[in-house]
């Protein structure tokens, strides 16, 4: 789970917020959220993992601001790629929506870093929801995995 990771949320509104999550292995984390308009605000602090790392606690360091915990979902045939993450607030609100995350290599300047484009982010979203159909390759490492695991339910 360490490392860094982006991700977008919607507002009840339909206002976008792109998320910049960084988990130092130290303990430590930047939680840095982008709105639509430019106007950015970011928050640091301590986490911890509860209930054997099903939960995230993210501890804010300014002691105005109240923990927050986070369900980590997993996503089907994804875990081992330690390439997505899925995080649920866990609060009494009725617009609880998970934020996948997907892991991000900074480079030296952060700000140099740029959220996916609208277009980006659709075309991802288009081909989760409507794959190409597989290629020879695709067929090929299939049926391997096949006759080394068995049948994938």
């Amino acid at each position: 789970m360490m490392g860094d990771w982006m991700g977008s949320n919607y507002g009840s509104s339909g206002k976008r917020y792109d998320i910049q999550f960084r988990i130092d292995p130290n303990g430590r984390y930047l939680w840095a959220v982008r709105c639509e308009n430019d106007q950015e605000r970011s928050e640091t602090g301590r986490w911890t993992t509860e209930q054997n790392d099903a939960v995230l606690k993210l501890q804010p360091d300014s002691v105005a601001d109240r923990p927050r915990l986070w369900r980590v979902l997993t996503v089907s045939t994804c875990e081992d790629a330690n390439t997505l993450l899925v995080l649920r607030e866990v609060a009494f609100e009725s617009r609880n929506l998970p934020i996948l995350f997907y892991r991000v290599h900074l480079l030296e300047k952060p700000d140099a870093l740029q959220p996916l484009s609208d277009r980006d982010r659709d075309l991802f979203l288009d081909l989760l929801d409507n794959p190409p159909e597989p290629n020879a390759a695709f067929r090929k490492a299939a049926e391997a995995y096949r006759e080394r695991h068995g049948e994938v339910e």
